[in-house]
């Protein structure tokens, strides 16, 4: 596949035409638009369902999207520009975006590919300053959050967020190169974002960070998913589709441990070890490369925050016991992030998590966390070679910003999930104290009464 398509803001997708710009209404026609996993990973804050809160605007320089407000007028909120280009099959995609800046320039430019995965942030144009750039994108079948069947994905999607970023080309391709293959939990998969977008008040996996530290030279297919253990992994279906789509010379990168610590059978020292062993031994009759990846620390303390509580000391143990025993490269993600967490102390380390959550990161967190992952990358010479330059920090402000309600919201409370819609992930959603308290004593066996 080989298409140049010249943009204009009448282009709104549709499965006829095969490509375009994706608003409130164009998502609202299709029960398979309203499925992150198959999408840009975006959905529209429950307050603003059944608005329109998206207008696709042109000028001489391209095409942009502003936010629109119940009274017609236009604000600057954090609205994406989403778009959506049909492909031929499962396989690795080059996509080139031309890129120019408005008249005021632009402060902060983010762009997300496929299933929400960062490429950049925070990238400042001057006023009518040009930038080409191009970034992979894998696009294979998946099995959704809240499905159990596999869905079929056969787009290429992008969300680009950027007051006075206009869009003018969209270039794509279909490229040899390898695939990194994620398997892993929450703290791993791609995490869908509400918007007017909030990168400290939604959940984000490092997993669908990482793209940011990569070169063109491999693409990031990511089939973990939240709640899954080195078991359900397996007898849930993810990793058939994994299996089936791996080539001679592709990475796998399997991370595990929060939810096995939940089940008796899958202790560190049982059913954790052996179902990862297993994984090795299968990867290296299909000629695939294993690495295995110490669990995601917590940011969980006792009482006041004066002692750290390691959760999973066990599971990261036998992690690298294994990585030892059968030469296999250790991402020691556990360590690394146990080191900022005890380095920074609770109340800094939350800002890189989901607000009142101890394990889920926001994209703060999750693009940290990717880092990390990277950084141990160049100690592996197989993965160090897909390593670009290191790209800008992304430091979180001391008070997080939460999205808001509008003053006459379309809905007060989240609405009852409809079929295929997803209700989006905001601050408002944090767990309380009580339910993160008896959490917490379930995992680690202590009360903090």
């Amino acid at each position: 596949m080989n298409k140049k398509i010249k943009l204009n803001k009448n282009m709104l997708y549709s499965s006829e035409r095969g490509y375009g710009f994706i608003t409130e209404p164009i998502r609202d026609l299709e029960k398979a638009l309203k499925i992150p996993e198959l999408n840009s990973g975006f959905d529209i804050l429950y307050w603003y369902m059944d608005s329109e809160i998206t207008g696709i605007m042109e000028d001489e320089d391209g095409c942009y999207a502003v936010g629109v407000l119940e009274n017609g007028s236009v604000t600057p909120v954090n609205v994406p520009l989403f778009f959506k280009l049909d492909i031929e099959g499962e396989d690795n995609y080059l996509i080139t975006l031309k890129l120019k800046a408005g008249d005021r320039g632009v402060k902060s430019l983010t762009l997300f590919g496929g299933r929400r995965h960062l490429h950049f942030h925070n990238y400042m144009l001057a006023s009518k300053e040009e930038l080409t750039y191009s970034f992979l994108v894998n696009v294979s079948d998946i099995i959704p959050r809240n499905y159990t069947e596999v869905h079929t994905d056969r787009s290429v999607d992008f969300a680009i967020i950027g007051d006075g970023v206009r869009i003018s080309e969209v270039h794509i391709q279909s490229v040899e190169s390898k695939t990194i293959f994620l398997a892993g939990d929450s703290t791993v998969t791609d995490q869908p974002s509400g918007y007017p977008y909030e990168p400290g008040a939604c959940y984000c996996g490092w997993g669908q960070a990482l793209s940011a530290y990569l070169s063109t030279e491999v693409a990031i297919s990511n089939h973990a998913h939240s709640g899954l253990t080195t078991e359900s992994f397996r007898n849930e279906g993810h990793y058939d589709i994994l299996t089936r789509l791996a080539k001679p010379g592709d990475i796998v990168l399997f991370q595990f441990g929060h939810n096995d610590q939940k089940l008796s059978h899958l202790k560190a020292e049982e059913g954790y070890r052996n179902n990862l062993i297993r994984y090795i031994m299968e990867c290296r009759e299909k000629d695939v490369y294993p690495v295995l990846i110490s669990p995601l620390s917590r940011n969980t303390w006792r009482e006041d925050g004066t002692q750290y509580v390691d959760l999973l000391v066990e599971y990261d143990k036998v992690c690298k016991q294994i990585g030892e025993e059968y030469d296999i490269p250790i991402i020691d993600l556990h360590e690394r992030s146990k080191e900022f967490i005890l380095k920074n102390g609770i109340e800094v380390s939350k800002r890189y998590f989901y607000p009142g959550d101890y394990t889920h990161s926001n994209d703060f967190g999750g693009f940290l966390f990717a880092g990390f992952v990277a950084e141990e990358m160049k100690k592996i010479p197989e993965l160090a070679k897909f390593l670009t330059s290191k790209p800008e920090a992304w430091i979180p402000d001391e008070s997080l910003v939460l999205p808001q309600k509008p003053g006459n919201p379309v809905y007060e409370t989240p609405p009852e999930h409809t079929e295929g819609y997803q209700i989006p992930f905001s601050g408002i959603f944090a767990k309380s104290p009580s339910d993160v308290t008896k959490e917490l004593e379930f995992l680690c066996g202590f009360s903090r009464e």
